[in-house]
């Protein structure tokens, strides 16, 4: 969309070159040909050759020395291109550079703003960083608003509503596009002949929202695929390729494969080789053509060799993608890779394609679980573990380790079939779900009835969605488990997988031992990273040191954040008897003033567990808006804890947060932890982090505490502590929050052996005893030889 700000900027004459140039030698010549080069790869972009624009603008930039208007142009324009071609890095790079020129121009600061702040979100959109892109568009439909109207082309405003627009997308608000796109679209700008494109994409973008909406409700208007087509003629090249798409998607769903094959094959000639006529297409949309036209090849009863070239293509484009994202540098908030419907459709077909040739299940679960094992190695956690694609005997070997009673579930949701891997230690089994769509329609039902049921979810609903989730056929295998281990429940969002049940049993929760693992790559990497620990460095399992933080005074700045913040009322004798079953001398605690962020400059691994009991607040200025709420220290520290800083001073093998939404995070899809407080804790050398996903009460609190440590000392595992835990808040009624407390990573490990006498009480015994022996033996001799 910058292609066309800037080309009606240029044909309008409002871009001209400032003072420095004319007055300069050369200057006016300068102009001319970084003018020619924006209006060359104008005519590249819209034709859809974007690599080609890319490096006339890049020849542009190195070569000519223009004013700061026209440079600023350039490098925006460089940037757009290099976002569509996935170069983000570079992207930013040049829009920093082009704020810092714009910052000096008379005319067109604030307009070059507000488009550099739009492609900063769309940037972030791309990297599936959502809150982050909704603060970039939010600042350029402000600064849209805010131009003085003497510089002000509609470009600003119109391309602003777009993104906010996509924006609601993105994050699922359907209803809210569908009541706000109307609305822009009555604008009177939208009927000039020059604005047909930015109409089209809000067709577009307002299109692929009731393409969702119609989808969850039958009984809906169906209005999305015309939506769709009247967008096709005013949309770019490179958009057609999606809209095609779409379309042939809606056909399929709707069980027309021919016009599904019908609008492939207009989609045909645009993602072929650039060689070949097509152009540069987006990697989601070429993902999305080779998924479609797999599926249409399958249900069109293909020959195996056709099969087999579209299994060829589906893996050479997964690989590509997954490619693609190793290559893009860390960061500590993550992406997310996998929020993309193609990418999901695509490994499902994938895997429909694996396991319909294999002979067995085992051979099922094995070929299944390689592809889906490649693809979840290029998160942040799984990066920063050094995580590689894990073998089913490798996963089995690092994971259940010979337990009988352990098994692991892996799920693969997509739209036209769902997959269960079902992995135990004496077999592994492949199980179909229903599609993404049946699921999410009883998930969204049974949040719907928990909201008018005041937080009290609906038994019948929970093993409706139970079932859903554990056929009858998984449901044989998994209830002989004492110990779970679940991945790839994206698709629940904020229904806890452990509050779900089937018919007649108690929930999951309190049945199992559960943790989830990010992945199962992450899974192996941290478990052959505890197995590597030197001994030296693990803390004494037979007295273990145990730190508890119970930060009962939160700070100012926690009080500033959420207004009416309470103090906790814990008592040391409340900590100490949570402690209790410890030995004496094994456990240091913090609390009320004392309990500050400096407190733990000794490197947290130095501990066996470490519990953080306090308030959970929120700034929704930051990309990670969860903290942990410490109290005041000194000036210099607001006692305000994100994810990153809690992670500076390293980590214990066990990590509990008692907080209100400590296990909640920005969205990241894919790329699970990453930016959370699990994640951190995870990669500086946790085994396992126990958090709670929603707000708890302080007695809720309280009772899980007293659970979890009473079964550390006992010898039992966190996974099973937790399950221990939930046993009791549903005993003492506060069963409301017994399904957020979720167990993270290696949780089916104890932290501690069971308490049991040290040498001191095993020499004092037979002491203790020898009187006594000895006065009955006396007794037994007189007995027999009286006086």
């Amino acid at each position: 969309m910058t292609a066309r700000l800037l080309g009606a900027l240029l044909a309008a004459g409002l871009l001209q070159p400032g003072v420095r140039s004319q007055e300069t030698e050369g200057g006016p010549s300068a102009y001319e040909h970084a003018k020619a080069a924006l209006i060359e790869a104008t005519g590249h972009q819209g034709a859809g050759r974007i690599t080609d624009a890319e490096s006339v603008l890049t020849t542009a930039i190195d070569v000519l020395d223009v004013d700061d208007d026209m440079s600023a142009a350039l490098l925006i324009r460089r940037a757009d291109c290099r976002r569509y071609l996935g170069n983000y890095a570079g992207a930013l790079s040049d829009l920093d550079r082009a704020e810092a020129k714009a910052a000096g121009s008379e005319r067109y600061a604030d307009t070059f703003r507000c488009e550099i702040e739009g492609i900063r979100g769309d940037v972030a959109m791309f990297q599936g960083l959502l809150g982050l892109a909704a603060r970039h568009y939010t600042a350029s439909l402000e600064l849209s608003d805010t131009l003085d109207r003497s510089q002000r082309t509609p470009w600003e405003w119109l391309m602003a509503r777009r993104r906010i627009a996509r924006l609601w997308l993105t994050r699922e608000d359907y209803e809210t596009l569908d009541s706000r796109v109307p609305l822009f679209l009555e604008d009177p700008a939208y009927e000039n002949p020059a604005f047909a494109g930015p109409r089209a994409d809000l067709l577009r973008i307002l299109g692929y929202g009731l393409c969702e909406l119609e989808e969850r409700d039958p009984d809906r208007p169906k209005r999305a695929r015309d939506l769709l087509v009247e967008s096709l003629p005013g949309t770019s090249t490179t958009d057609r390729v999606s809209i095609l798409g779409r379309l042939a998607e809606l056909a399929l769903k709707a069980d027309r494969p021919g016009e599904a094959r019908e609008w492939l094959a207009d989609a045909a000639p645009l993602v072929a080789p650039p060689d070949q006529g097509g152009v540069d297409v987006l990697a989601l949309d070429r993902l999305r053509y080779d998924w479609l036209l797999a599926c249409v090849e399958r249900l069109d009863g293909a020959s195996p060799d056709v099969l087999l070239e579209c299994e060829q293509r589906l893996t050479r484009d997964l690989e590509a993608f997954g490619a693609s994202w190793l290559e893009q540098p860390l960061r500590a908030g993550g992406y997310g890779p996998l929020r993309y419907g193609p990418v999901q459709g695509a490994l499902c077909e994938l895997v429909e394609f694996v396991v319909s040739r294999a002979e067995s299940d085992e051979q099922r679960v094995a070929a299944a679980l390689d592809a889906v094992n490649q693809l979840t190695c290029i998160g942040t956690l799984a990066r920063s573990l050094d995580a590689h694609p894990s073998s089913l005997d490798e996963v089995r070997r690092s994971l259940i380790d010979g337990r009988p009673d352990h098994g692991i579930l892996v799920y693969l949701t997509g739209p036209w079939a769902s997959h269960l891997f079902v992995v135990e230690e004496t077999g592994a089994h492949h199980v179909r779900l229903p599609r993404e769509d049946v699921i999410r329609q009883q998930r969204d039902r049974l949040v719907r009835e928990t909201a008018i049921a005041r937080g009290v979810p609906p038994a019948p609903l929970l093993d409706d969605l139970g079932s859903l989730m554990l056929p009858a056929s998984a449901w044989s295998i998994v209830s002989r488990w004492r110990r779970v281990s679940v991945t790839g429940l994206d698709l629940l969002k904020d229904v806890p997988f452990e509050s779900l049940r089937v018919a007649g049993s108690v929930p999951f929760g309190e049945m199992f031992a559960i943790d989830r693992l990010p992945s199962l790559p992450v899974g192996v990497a941290l478990a052959r990273r505890a197995a590597h620990i030197p001994s030296e460095l693990l803390p004494d399992q037979e007295l273990p040191t145990v730190l508890f933080v119970a930060a009962t005074i939160p700070s100012d700045a926690a009080r500033a954040l959420s207004p009416g913040l309470a103090d906790l009322p814990v008592s040391e004798e409340d900590v100490a008897r949570l402690l209790d079953p410890y030995p004496r001398g094994s456990t240091v605690a913090f609390l009320g003033v004392d309990a500050t962020f400096g407190r733990l400059a000794t490197p947290l691994s130095t501990n066996g567990v470490f519990q953080y009991l306090g308030h959970g607040v929120e700034d929704f200025s930051l990309e990670s808006p969860r903290l942990l709420a410490f109290a005041d220290e000194d000036r210099l520290d607001d006692g305000l804890v994100d994810s990153a800083r809690a992670g500076s001073f390293g980590s214990p093998p066990i990590v509990i947060l008692t907080a209100c939404g400590s296990g909640s995070g920005p969205d990241r899809i894919g790329d699970e932890g990453a930016g959370e407080f699990t994640g951190t804790f995870l990669a500086e050398g946790a085994e396992c982090v126990v958090t709670c996903e929603r707000d708890l009460s302080l007695a809720a609190a309280l009772e899980l505490s007293k659970a979890i440590h009473q079964s550390f000392a006992d010898g039992r595992s966190p996974a099973e502590a937790a399950r221990d835990a939930r046993v009791v808040l549903a005993r003492s009624g506060l069963v409301a929050f017994a399904a957020d407390l979720r167990v993270t990573g290696l949780g089916q490990r104890a932290p501690f052996h069971a308490r049991k006498p040290g040498p001191s009480a095993l020499w004092l015994i037979p002491l203790t005893l020898a009187p006594l022996l000895m006065w009955s033996w006396g007794r037994r001799r007189k007995r027999r030889h009286p006086v």
